[in-house]
């Protein structure tokens, strides 16, 4: 892959900084425009506060990406299950000041009296390597994503020009702003966590959305800072989805999930916002109908939340309320008893054996990426079916329709940019969009599975074509390489910017306050001792 913006003469040191390399869409994009961007000639690497090789994408622990883990201890990922994005931000800003000594410490070399304190010669190579003595090169550019709490210590303290990547803004995504009853303490302690993402979300040289409803959401969220943000469409390796499952079949951790059995898939992260329940409650009444057909639901879990566990666990407890047969398989399962998380009546089991022929719903924690192609390209898999309602976008149907199959999602959010509805263009189209309800999506499932060869075949060749047209690999970093030139190019230097003038007013009311307040309780009690001994 060629990419270069026109003009360019030389490689750019990009910096990605992301919250947790897990798995998930937004990590897949975070390695897929890593990757672009490194075949393109770029020096890349990842700077992130937790990467976990077991649960984490192959590229990001072989070798293929450099990656850094920084701000992994002094604060943990939630403070007993609660607490979660200030624990993030507190994550992200330990990581950027390791990261701002580093460079520092690099231009430090060669001063006098510099030797004892720095090693000499002496790269950062992995995070195994990293130490707070280590010597890290600046770099041309940042590319930030999800959490934008950093990026004024990225641009002002480094004077290093930043990109951020708004996959939703965060302020809708915690429960007050969806229409749950949390109470008034907790809206209260949101008020300065959804202020200080837009005011450092405005600190971005560049903002990138992926998709038109994200950038609709943006711009009616953030209508201070008065920007459209770019939209970048997430990219699939196209070639990867493509190919042959047959030699996955020989795999053990293939054949521990394998089944002849016609199979739908659903591949979320167990969060409770991904709606899964959706899916599992509509298959239940297809398969009173049709006793041979199985339900897959995989994706990303994470010990550490109990959003996670406790979503897990719900939808293991609501197939057993359905009287379908489970079974959950995770050989590597750590002990939920060692989790410092609060337990739950929902307790998630494991199994390190294989699925048995007569599980209807098979759940797959931390799946790997050989099983996921498998499940993706078995001539077995019927759909895909797509529960979250107002996704950003959507990775996982993308990745779907590459690999020819067709999709059922919500009538809500990115795919309705992605999936284009057979119900309105029959000969276009990849799948249905509809209303999250169990009758709507169950008649949608029947209809999947009584898809004739013709009509299947139809639908995939539809799918292949919208994902190579619009959403490959190949054309978001092409996009994000003009973005990332274009930011190193801004000729304005930071430290001469209005917005820093009026960030350092803005921080030094409160800052004055503080004082005087301080030195008014220090002083106090001596001021009243003088009085009461004048009297």
């Amino acid at each position: 892959m060629a990419l270069r913006a026109e003009g360019s003469q030389r490689r750019l040191r990009i910096g990605f900084v992301h919250p947790d390399l897990g798995i998930g869409g937004a990590e897949r994009l975070v390695v897929d425009a890593a990757l672009g961007l490194q075949e393109a000639g770029h020096i890349v690497e990842i700077f992130t506060s937790h990467h976990d090789p077991s649960r984490s994408f192959a590229e990001t622990h072989d070798g293929t990406l450099k990656v850094h883990v920084l701000g992994n201890s002094l604060c943990p990922p939630s403070f007993r299950g609660k607490f979660t994005i200030v624990c993030s931000i507190l994550r992200q800003l330990n990581l950027v000041i390791s990261l701002i000594l580093a460079i520092t410490l690099h231009q430090l070399q060669g001063w006098p009296l510099t030797g004892w304190i720095i090693p000499a010669q002496t790269p950062c190579k992995s995070s195994a390597d990293w130490s707070w003595r280590r010597a890290q090169e600046p770099y041309d550019v940042f590319f930030v994503d999800q959490l934008s709490a950093c990026l004024p210590l990225l641009r002002w303290v480094l004077r290093t020009r930043a990109v951020f990547y708004c996959h939703f803004p965060d302020l809708l995504l915690n429960p007050s702003k969806i229409g749950h009853n949390t109470g008034g303490l907790r809206n209260l302690y949101r008020i300065p966590i959804d202020a200080i993402e837009e005011f450092s979300t405005g600190q971005a040289d560049k903002v990138l959305v992926n998709s038109l409803f994200t950038q609709q959401v943006f711009c009616q969220t953030f209508p201070a800072l008065q920007r459209t943000p770019r939209v970048v469409y997430p990219g699939i390796d196209v070639k990867a989805f493509q190919e042959t499952s047959a030699t996955n079949r020989d795999d053990a951790s293939v054949q521990a999930i394998a089944s002849d059995k016609p199979t739908l898939l659903s591949i979320n992260r167990f969060e409770a916002k991904k709606n899964a329940a959706l899916a599992l409650e509509a298959f239940a009444i297809v398969a009173k109908q049709m006793p041979h057909i199985r339900l897959v639901l995989a994706g990303g879990f994470d010990p550490r939340l109990q959003d996670n566990v406790t979503t897990l666990g719900a939808l293991q407890t609501l197939a057993s309320t359905l009287d379908l047969h489970q079974h959950t398989f995770w050989p590597a399962a750590p002990s939920l008893s060692q989790s410092s998380i609060p337990r739950t009546r929902f307790e998630p089991v494991f199994s390190a054996d294989q699925a048995p022929e007569a599980t209807q719903v098979l759940f797959l924690p931390n799946f790997t990426q050989i099983q996921k192609s498998y499940m993706l390209q078995s001539s077995t898999t019927r759909a895909l079916l797509y529960t979250p309602m107002n996704e950003h976008l959507g990775i996982v149907p993308l990745e779907a329709m590459a690999s020819g199959l067709p999709v059922l999602a919500s009538d809500t959010g990115g795919p309705c940019e992605t999936v284009i509805d057979l119900a309105t263009e029959p000969s276009e189209g990849t799948g249905y969009l509809l209303p999250n309800t169990v009758e709507r999506w169950t008649d949608a499932i029947r209809a999947l599975l009584e898809m004739t060869d013709e009509q299947r075949q139809r639908v995939a060749s539809a799918g292949r074509r919208r994902v190579n047209a619009h959403f490959s690999t190949r054309s978001m970093c092409e996009k994000l390489d003009v973005a990332l030139w274009e930011t190193v190019s801004i000729r304005t230097m930071i430290w001469r910017e209005p917005e820093f003038l009026n960030a350092i007013m803005i921080f030094s009311i409160p800052l004055l306050v503080i004082c005087t307040f301080t030195f008014v309780l220090l002083n106090a009690p001596q001021h009243q001792r003088a009085v009461s001994q004048s009297i």
